[in-house]
């Protein structure tokens, strides 16, 4: 029996190390993806992979949670090569069986075309919470099994569906079957979702940005995490808090049920040691193991989270593999990009525009039209322009585009309220960012806007950090290096927050007009 592992990770190397030597004592095929982690969680994947001619690890270049189509997507590249059973494991998730040939046991009473494997998912605490419980370490056991289980998908009911049975969000269930199912117990999973009370604030806001980047998500979707946030925000997180959410995790009102060891005990919670099958070692095969990066500061949190917003909507999400990274192999997002157009006109342009509007999007670089729609817009007239730098031509482009009272949503330059503060700054920016000069604002677009759009709305916004912060480094900055679209998603955010508090002067203003007949 060939058996599969798929796994999804992002900042998981407190735990990686046990994880991975954990699933290397059973797996003969296993894909590992990183998405987007910054904390040397990729370096460990990478690690685990040589020698190994079943594993490979990707990265996913797809912003947000879209868990069931990433996981899907690898799980049927699996069983099309000849692995018999996909098990879908987290990197904080232990199968509780002493070696492999317990587990090919248990596997083996899925022998049916619809058999569906069901693991128990029984929730664990650590005994500590200072540091990533290693194997053989001890922690506390829940009393009973949580509500969620997670599933085991066979090479059988694959075929059976005509290969397009998969699992959902969390692989809790199968879906699209093609036949009737049975659900096989295979035995209990070990949940350690909480190490320590800073790797699950993390997870909390890093986790909710990225289900905040699903179009598709449901009201409820992870309203345990929104719960947390609130505690976060209000900096009332500690060990007893983090130790109720996980007794009790993904359960509602588990934010606010702190619990002390004594009161695990009360709850039947019982001590034992994490001992399953295991390697002892990531590099069994005699790699080098990368060492863990430092722990992440709150600036690469921030700008981990920031990254997340650019959101694709998964219902038409269609991915390919390139060179090891997981990407949309058409990129489905009608609007463009946060820093493009800042939050404030993005707010505006989702506030203005009805669901279906035909959409033309006018990029930042000069003389480059950038269309991004969905895929039956066909060529103008629309019913928007969004622009992402006013200037005289591009406003002349966007009347031709929109027919009378179509809407036009853009923004440029302000006029300086205080020419000589936004001098200062953008004098000190602009040779600070390298080889750059003072980039005086250009608002030469207002007179020409006057004589083709009815202004309907117009609101100041950040920029006056933005623009000669970019304009130092534009000759030698790059969009899809992550490090620099970190920085400048990091100033555009310093940027907003500082203008909003009167810190520094508007440098750009957004606007919602109509053309005029």
């Amino acid at each position: 029996m060939r058996i599969g592992v798929v796994t999804q990770v992002r900042n998981e190397a407190d735990i990686l190390p046990a994880f991975l030597a954990h699933i290397a004592a059973f797996a003969d095929d296993a894909v590992l993806m990183d998405h987007g982690s910054v904390d040397g969680s990729a370096a460990l994947l990478d690690t685990a992979c040589r020698g190994r001619p079943g594993w490979a690890a990707w990265r996913v270049a797809v912003p947000g949670h879209h868990q069931a189509a990433f996981t899907g997507f690898a799980a049927h590249r699996l069983l099309r090569s000849g692995v018999d059973r996909v098990l879908f494991l987290d990197a904080d998730e232990f199968i509780d069986l002493p070696h492999r040939a317990a587990l090919a046991a248990a596997l083996a009473r899925m022998d049916q075309p619809g058999d569906i494997g069901v693991w128990h998912w029984r929730d664990c605490v650590p005994d500590r919470l200072d540091a990533a419980p290693l194997l053989g370490g001890t922690v506390w056991q829940a009393p009973a099994p949580s509500r969620y289980p997670k599933v085991v998908l066979s090479q059988a009911l694959f075929r059976a569906s005509g290969g397009r049975a998969g699992p959902t969000a969390g692989a809790h269930f199968i879906r699209d079957p093609g036949v009737p199912t049975r659900n096989v117990p295979l035995g209990d999973l070990l949940h350690l979702p909480v190490r320590s009370v800073e790797q699950m604030r993390r997870k909390v806001v890093l986790g909710s940005l990225a289900e905040l980047a699903r179009s598709d998500r449901g009201p409820t979707d992870t309203s345990h995490w929104a719960e947390a946030l609130a505690r976060i925000a209000g900096g009332a997180m500690g060990e007893d808090d983090v130790r109720g959410m996980a007794a009790r995790y993904g359960e509602p009102g588990a934010a606010s049920d702190p619990l002390t060891p004594d009161g695990l005990v009360a709850r039947g919670f019982t001590r034992r040691t994490l001992s399953v099958a295991s390697t002892g070692s990531v590099a069994s095969t005699g790699a080098a193991v990368p060492a863990p990066a430092p722990p992440i500061d709150a600036w690469h949190a921030v700008a981990d989270a920031v990254l997340q917003w650019a959101p694709a909507p998964s219902a038409s999400l269609v991915l390919e593999l390139v060179d090891g990274v997981l990407r949309a192999a058409v990129p489905p997002a009608v609007w463009p990009d946060p820093f493009l157009l800042g939050t404030p006109l993005l707010d505006l342009a989702r506030t203005a525009l009805p669901a279906g509007s035909r959409v033309l999007v006018i990029g930042v670089d000069a003389g480059v039209l950038d269309v991004r729609a969905t895929p039956d817009l066909a060529a103008g007239p629309f019913d928007a322009v969004l622009v992402g730098d006013l200037t005289p031509v591009r406003l002349a482009a966007a009347h031709a585009a929109l027919p009378p009272g179509g809407l036009l949503i853009g923004e440029g330059d302000a006029a300086a309220a205080d020419p000589g503060v936004r001098a200062t700054i953008s004098n000190c920016l602009a040779t600070a960012y390298g080889e750059g000069t003072a980039c005086p604002p250009d608002t030469a677009w207002r007179a020409a806007l006057d004589g083709l759009f009815r202004v309907e709305q117009s609101q100041d916004i950040g920029g006056a950090l933005l623009r000669p912060a970019m304009a130092g480094r534009a000759g030698r900055f790059d969009w899809t290096d992550p490090q620099d679209a970190t920085a400048g998603r990091l100033v555009a955010v310093l940027d907003g927050l500082l203008t909003r508090h009167g810190a520094v002067p508007p440098g750009r203003v957004a606007v919602v007009a109509r053309r005029m007949g």
